[in-house]
């Protein structure tokens, strides 16, 4: 758990240190993201298994 704190810290980090330069590219990758969580929620929900 903390791992995924400091490894979100970083990644937030990074984002506000690129948005000074590029705006698009931030949201663009954000968009990015937040399509792999949906994806990747999705296929929990379906993968052979997930009931049990």
């Amino acid at each position: 758990m903390f791992v995924r704190l400091v490894a979100m810290g970083a990644a937030l980090g990074v984002a506000i240190y690129v948005a000074r330069f590029s705006p698009v590219s931030v949201i663009l990758g954000f968009s990015v993201i937040v399509g792999a969580v949906m994806v990747e929620a999705v296929y929990s929900l379906v993968r052979p298994g997930a009931a049990e």
